[in-house]
C-alpha cells in the first residue's frame, strides 16, 4: 500500500496557502469494500490537523471551509472487477432501508477505484509511463507464479526489467 497527499489549487481567499482540495491516492491488491471507510477516517485526521494549523474552531457560530477531499484507489489485485467504478461510505450504514429516517446518501464519503492490472484502465496507463510499467511487470510476475516461477527469480526479473528503464 502506499499513498500520497498532494495540495492542489491554492486558495486566496482565505489568504492561507492550503489549497481547496486534497487528494489521497493508495494501491489496494486486494477487493476492499472498506476503501470508503478507511479514507473517511484518514480525511478526519487531516481535517483535525488542518483545524488546528489554521487555529479554527468548530464551536463557533462561522461556517469554517475545508478542503474538498478526494479519493483514488488503485487496484491492482487478482479479482477480476471492472475498470473503474465508486464505493460509497452509505453502502455500509446500518439503517439503509425505507424505513429509516436517515435517508440514504445524508453523508456521503466516495472512493473512487480504478483498476491499474494489464489491460485495464488503459486510457489512464497511457497517461503514465510509470502506471503503466508496473502494471505489465505485475502482470508479468503473476504469470511467472502461475508457471512456476520461484519469487527469487521473479526479484531477478523485477531488477532486469526496471534496469532497462533507466
Amino acid at each position: 500500500m502506499f499513498f500520497c497527499l498532494q495540495k492542489c489549487e491554492p486558495s486566496r481567499a482565505n489568504g492561507n496557502s492550503y489549497s481547496n482540495r486534497r487528494l489521497r491516492l493508495e494501491q489496494q491488491s486486494s477487493h476492499n469494500l472498506n476503501m470508503p471507510l478507511r479514507g473517511f477516517l484518514y480525511f478526519a485526521q487531516l481535517y483535525q490537523g488542518y483545524l488546528v494549523e489554521t487555529d479554527q474552531d468548530v464551536n463557533r457560530c462561522r461556517r469554517i471551509e475545508i478542503p474538498s477531499p478526494q479519493f483514488i484507489v488503485f487496484y491492482n489485485g487478482t479479482t477480476d472487477i471492472e475498470d473503474e467504478f465508486e464505493l460509497r461510505l452509505s453502502d455500509s450504514f446500518m439503517c439503509r432501508d425505507k424505513r429509516s429516517r436517515i435517508p440514504r446518501g445524508a453523508y456521503e464519503f466516495t472512493a473512487y477505484v480504478k483498476n491499474i492490472n494489464e489491460n485495464h484502465s488503459e486510457g489512464l496507463q497511457k497517461k503514465c509511463n510509470a502506471l503503466y510499467d508496473y502494471s505489465r511487470f505485475v502482470g508479468k510476475v503473476r504469470r511467472n507464479k502461475d508457471s512456476g516461477i520461484r519469487l527469487r527469480e521473479n526479484r531477478e526479473e523485477f531488477l532486469r526489467f526496471f534496469a532497462c528503464k533507466k
